[in-house]
């Protein structure tokens, strides 16, 4: 079982990385576009729902 969980555990930690990934290439992007309030905006909600 222990063995079962770390193997979730870290396919967990993937799943984390790709989204964190996701988020900073698109913050990057609004940047370019100079939308960088937008950026703040949806990261700050964002951070906020996964605070929650």
């Amino acid at each position: 079982m222990s063995e079962m969980q770390q193997g979730s555990s870290i396919s967990n930690l993937a799943g984390i990385v790709v989204i964190v990934v996701i988020l900073a290439l698109s913050g990057v992007i609004m940047f370019q576009q100079s939308q960088l309030t937008k950026a703040v905006t949806a990261l700050a909600t964002l951070s906020g729902k996964c605070v929650k």
